[in-house]
């Protein structure tokens, strides 16, 4: 149907230019819109299409390739109305249109509804139908989160800036709240390098502290008190050094990480889809029982003779992974030693360890391990509840946790045997915080209660953590600051003196006049107090002995 008769716009006669109305026979339901000679002329243009070329034979009509006999249109219900008439005007030039756009993204708007809550859940369960998968996907998701873990840290290069706040009422640890502390501690393994620093922030915002350089087997040392960097010893010959950089390269996180997925793929390479079984089962957690499916993978000798050579052998014939494990002080050669060319025949004959893990179509719930009959650990959960335990053959000292789901709170308690020692109220447990309040039972009659908040953003973790047993209290605030490549030990070497021991002294005194109002002060005093006790009773209450001793010599 042309655009002309979706809008239902009125016929023109050609030759006189009026307008023809609609024919409407209301005592029949044809109706007919254009006069019959168009129907000819429609006639006309398929006879034309059907002329033979001279010299060619024309083809055989069948019932497959002649043209289909024109039939008439299907009789309409509804009068025709002309919509002008109808408080409509006439558009013309401007039939409608739908977009593409507006189709595309509709489009695409269904096939992703499709795919999130009929395709991915029927892949899903097909895919964690399979006892292995499950066995895969469990793997993959502790790895995947010991990744994330090892995406913050760079082993090799990286520097860890601490700050540290403390507010406390015990005695002891008064002269502890009266400033803040700054620490940062870094290593640079290929370039044999070392920094660590240690500052109190005074109430004035005055800085007490030290830093010391290991650099160019040297090492340096810097005063708050002083603007100097002291060039101190030499570091060269000195076994305990060497033994800190004795290896030439780093381990970073991805190396580790590189090698943890190398043993993930290997121990399942050599396994078979019949190595594991699965059934239906119930689990109990928390006093309820949940239908689940148990996966089971049993380790005989053979079958973990299987697992054994496909993860050292594997290993040994990876390049990566031995530059890896080279790097970490092992070579080739021991690694084939120690682990390629043992002998598989010293595992005990009876060997037998069971892994179950226990799923709900996508979801993995918990996990038990036995050896032979005795279960040695287990975990299992379900809608926020959990329960786990380990060391059940010895009922004194059997640890168990349990957590029961209390609206917004989870409520974990963790025991010794029968005794419940802790108690927690957990109010967040993300990737990006951790909340909780706690009640700790040091003894019969002392319980020690508190809160701890971590949150992690980036490379950034905030923590506050505050204890209080009776009146006493404390509360601590820290910020932890991890910078990968780092740049340790940064500074210009030529610039660095040397200096005498009187020097040194001189310097150590002007640094220890500046430490008023610290812990400092407060130790140099309690050591010198410490000092004259221990002379008092050295010569029994008698001074004027120690001054005779003294002079004596």
């Amino acid at each position: 149907m042309t655009e002309e008769n979706n809008n239902l716009q009125p016929e023109t006669n050609q030759n006189t230019g009026e307008n023809i109305a609609p024919i409407v026979d209301n005592n029949q339901e044809t109706i007919s819109l254009s006069p019959e000679p168009q129907n000819l002329e429609a006639s006309e243009n398929v006879e034309a299409s059907t002329n033979v070329n001279v010299g060619e034979v024309p083809p055989v009509q069948t019932d497959l390739n002649q043209n289909p006999p024109v039939e008439p249109k299907p009789s309409n219900p509804f009068p025709t109305q002309d919509v002008t008439a109808s408080g409509f005007e006439e558009k013309k030039g401007q039939p409608n249109k739908i977009k593409k756009p507006l189709i595309i993204v509709g489009c695409l708007l269904v096939v992703a509804l499709l795919g999130y809550f009929v395709i991915y859940p029927m892949v899903a369960d097909i895919f964690m139908s399979s006892p292995k998968n499950v066995f895969e996907a469990t793997i993959e998701k502790l790895t995947t989160n010991v990744s994330k873990s090892l995406d913050t840290v760079n082993l090799g290069n990286s520097s860890y800036d601490l700050d540290f706040k403390l507010d406390t009422n015990v005695e002891d640890l008064k002269s502890f709240a009266d400033v803040d502390y700054k620490f940062k501690a870094g290593m640079d393994s290929k370039n044999q390098r070392l920094e660590a620093k240690a500052t109190m922030i005074k109430k004035d915002k005055s800085e007490v502290g030290a830093t010391m350089y290991v650099r160019d087997n040297y090492l340096f040392y810097k005063l708050s008190s002083d603007e100097r960097i002291i060039k101190a010893m030499d570091l060269s010959q000195d076994e305990d050094f060497k033994k800190i950089f004795e290896q030439d390269e780093s381990v970073n996180s991805e190396d580790i990480k590189y090698l943890m997925n190398k043993v993930k793929e290997l121990a399942f390479k050599d396994l078979k889809e019949e190595d594991f079984v699965k059934e239906d089962t119930n689990i109990t957690v928390n006093g309820s029982e949940i239908k689940a499916t148990k996966n089971s993978l049993v380790i005989n000798k053979e079958k973990l003779t299987v697992i054994y050579k496909s993860i050292f052998n594997g290993l040994y014939e990876d390049k990566k992974s031995m530059d890896i494990i080279n790097e970490m002080g092992l070579t080739k050669e021991d690694f084939k030693k120690e682990f390629v060319d043992i002998k598989y025949e010293d595992i005990d004959d009876d060997l037998k360890l069971t892994i179950n893990v226990y799923s709900i179509k996508k979801d993995v719930i918990g996990f038990d391990f036995y050896d032979k009959d005795e279960r040695l650990v287990y975990y299992y959960s379900n809608e926020g509840n959990f329960e786990a335990a380990m060391n059940e053959s010895d009922a004194d000292n059997k640890i168990s946790i349990t957590g029961v789901k209390d609206g917004d709170i989870t409520n974990v308690s963790c025991k010794v045997g029968k005794e419940e020692y802790l108690v927690l109220k957990v109010s967040t447990f993300t990737e990006e915080e951790i909340k909780f309040d706690y009640t700790f039972k040091i003894d019969e009659n002392q319980k020690m209660t508190g809160t701890v908040d971590i949150k992690q953003s980036n490379n950034i973790v905030d923590a506050n953590v505050s204890a209080k047993v009776g009146e006493e209290y404390i509360k601590s605030v820290v910020k932890l600051t991890i910078e990968q490549n780092a740049k340790i030990a940064e500074f210009d070497a030529n610039s660095a003196v040397s200096i005498s021991e009187e020097e040194q002294q001189k310097m150590l005194n002007n640094f220890l006049s500046t430490t008023k109002g610290t812990p400092l002060e407060f130790y140099s005093e309690t050591l010198s107090e410490n000092q004259n006790t221990a002379s008092y009773y050295m010569y029994d209450g008698n001074t004027s002995n120690q001054n005779q001793t003294s002079n004596s010599f």
